[in-house]
C-alpha cells in the first residue's frame, strides 16, 4: 500500500523529469548543430579583393579620373582565376574560375598553399616549333605576354587563412602590344 501511494506520487515527478530531459536533448542538439556550423564556417577563408586600375591610353585623363582609378575599389560580382602556388615547381597548376561576391569577397578552402589570383588567364605556352614560326615582332610580344600574364595580380597567403584578409590588386596595362 505504500509501496502504491509513493509510486502515485513519484510518477509526476517521472513526467516533469521526462520533459526536462527532452529539453535538455534539444538544447544539445541546437548547440551541436551551431558547433557543427562554425566549424564548417572556419574551414573556409574569405577575402576583400580591392583594385586599383592604371590609366592605359587614350584622351588626357583628368587629375580626377586619375585620382579615382587608383583608388582601391571593391572588386564586385567579378570574374577571376586561381590557383595553388606549387612551391616546388614554382609554377600554375590547376587554373581555375572564381567570382567576387556583390561585395567583393571572395570564399576559398583553407590549405596550406598560397593562392595566387589573376585578372586574365596566364597565356598557355607555345611549342617550340610553334615559336620559330612567329616573325622576331611577334616573338618578341609573345615573350612578353608571356611574362604579363603570368604573374600573379594578387596572393593570399596561407598565413592570413584564419582571419579576414584583404587583398589589394591592380589592374595595370598590357603593354606589349604596340599601339596601331
Amino acid at each position: 500500500m505504500l509501496q502504491n501511494e509513493l509510486h502515485k506520487k513519484l510518477l509526476p515527478l517521472d513526467k516533469i523529469m521526462a520533459k526536462q530531459f527532452a529539453i535538455l536533448g534539444f538544447i544539445l542538439f541546437v548547440s551541436a548543430c551551431k558547433s557543427r556550423k562554425s566549424s564548417i564556417e572556419s574551414s573556409t577563408h574569405r577575402s576583400l579583393i580591392l583594385i586599383a586600375e592604371e590609366y592605359c591610353g587614350g584622351a588626357a585623363p583628368s587629375m580626377e579620373m586619375l585620382e579615382d582609378l587608383a583608388k582601391p575599389k571593391p572588386y564586385k560580382s567579378s570574374l577571376l582565376y586561381w590557383c595553388y602556388l606549387d612551391s616546388v615547381e614554382m609554377k600554375i597548376i590547376d587554373l581555375k574560375e572564381i567570382f567576387t561576391d556583390k561585395n567583393g569577397f571572395l570564399e576559398f578552402e583553407n590549405s596550406s598553399k598560397e593562392i595566387l589570383l589573376f585578372f586574365e588567364k596566364p597565356r598557355a605556352e607555345k611549342s617550340a616549333e610553334e615559336v620559330k614560326q612567329l616573325s622576331p615582332k611577334e616573338r618578341e610580344i609573345y615573350e612578353c605576354e608571356k611574362e604579363f600574364y603570368s604573374q600573379p595580380n594578387g596572393i593570399i597567403s596561407s598565413e592570413n587563412f584564419s582571419t579576414l584578409d584583404t587583398v589589394f590588386m591592380t589592374k595595370t596595362c598590357n603593354h606589349c602590344r604596340p599601339l596601331e
